[in-house]
């Protein structure tokens, strides 16, 4: 089991005018964090360690490994002082679904694996948790692994648990709920943490 993380959370705020629903206040994103403030060499051992699946295969692992390496090599060109800060700074956040067009930049035309290697790279740390890409831009997104990396790598036994108390939902319905659920774990962070030892190599 994962241990705990302490983290604000969402809390409902009284209405002061009479028949008014009761709002909630959401709980605000952090500006830093231990993932993103990690050094090149720990986070690429983390995300590694973390998401290399010995039954999919080596290739599947080298185009992940290339892909990661690439993007951030582009994200260490970029200002500031967290891995965040960069992608914020690259306005990749802004471009949405053309994102790859910013590190593929002056390279002709690219090939269509060199985009693939850069969102598998993206997969890695969004999942991860070493950037945290704003709503607009996770919304754009058609990249279904990010959602099941995410889920994995986050709390697979809550997700689980959410899904099997989904059960009555249609199919629809309910892998709709879990996206969202997702995004928001990707966007303010899960309940739990993916190494308790990890902030000492940040």
């Amino acid at each position: 089991m994962n241990p705990t993380v302490n983290v604000d959370v969402a809390r409902p705020v009284e209405s002061h005018d009479v028949g008014n629903a009761l709002e909630w206040e959401p709980r605000v994103a952090e500006a830093s964090w231990w993932q993103t403030r990690q050094s090149r060499e720990n986070l690429v051992e983390r995300l590694l360690g973390l998401f290399t699946d010995p039954g999919a295969g080596l290739t599947r692992d080298k185009t992940r490994r290339r892909g990661l390496g690439k993007l951030l090599d582009w994200l260490e060109g970029q200002p500031g002082e967290t891995w965040q800060d960069r992608w914020m700074a690259s306005r990749a956040d802004d471009a949405g679904f053309e994102w790859t067009d910013l590190p593929l930049q002056g390279r002709g035309t690219p090939e269509s694996h060199r985009r693939d290697e850069l969102a598998t790279g993206l997969v890695l740390l969004v999942a991860g948790q070493a950037i945290r890409p704003s709503y607009p831009w996770l919304l754009r997104q058609r990249v279904t692994v990010m959602l099941t990396e995410t889920r994995a790598a986050s709390d697979p036994d809550a997700f689980q648990r959410l899904e099997q108390m989904a059960q009555h939902a249609t199919p629809t319905a309910r892998s709709d709920a879990l996206n969202k659920l997702t995004w928001i774990v990707i966007r303010k962070a899960g309940w739990s943490a993916t190494s308790p030892s990890a902030t000492a190599s940040s």
